[in-house]
């Protein structure tokens, strides 16, 4: 059975993988970016 063997790398893996930026953030920023920071809003709420 597996597990965590090392929690502070393990929180630190998790950490990065929630920081970086998918294609959802990337189009919302780009639209925020073009047409201003309430648009962007807009964008990110769908």
């Amino acid at each position: 059975m597996f597990g965590v063997i090392d929690l502070p790398t393990y929180l630190a893996g998790v950490a990065l993988i929630v920081l970086l930026p998918g294609p959802n953030s990337l189009y919302v920023l780009s639209v925020g970016a073009r047409r201003g920071v309430r648009t962007g809003y807009k964008a990110a709420a769908g």
